[in-house]
């Protein structure tokens, strides 16, 4: 089934990295040109703290909707790991600052966040 779209720009973070390296990789991410969607997903992670990292996703984020990277674009969320629930409700909680977000946990599979993001659909 063409899906109408094309993923590009894989930017990784595992292993547990601290809450200011996932920010920077967060604002490189956002600064990439014609962004329309973006993915934050993952596996269930083993170590990997998500409320940590979605902390400085979060701090990414919100420097770069400050600075006007973000208009128009959509971001998508599926994690699971230690920590999840907090940290998915820390991603809920951008809708309330203007954020066009989608927010799933480890039970939605992750290929139907991508399908989500590639057609325009979601929660």
């Amino acid at each position: 089934m063409a899906l109408g779209g094309t993923l590009a720009n894989y930017a990784e973070y595992s292993g547990d990295p601290p809450a200011w390296a996932v920010e920077a990789l967060t604002d490189k991410v956002c600064s990439l040109p014609g962004i329309k969607h973006i993915v934050v997903g993952g596996a269930i992670a083993n170590f990997t703290d998500v409320k940590a990292t979605f902390t400085g996703i979060i701090a990414g984020f919100r420097k770069a909707k400050a600075e006007g990277k973000l208009d128009g674009v959509k971001i998508w969320v599926r994690r699971g790991g230690p920590n999840e629930a907090v940290g998915l409700e820390y991603m809920r909680k951008l809708s309330d600052e203007g954020f066009d977000i989608h927010v799933y946990d480890r039970y939605t599979p992750l290929t139907d966040i991508v399908k989500y993001a590639l057609k325009g659909e979601g929660q």
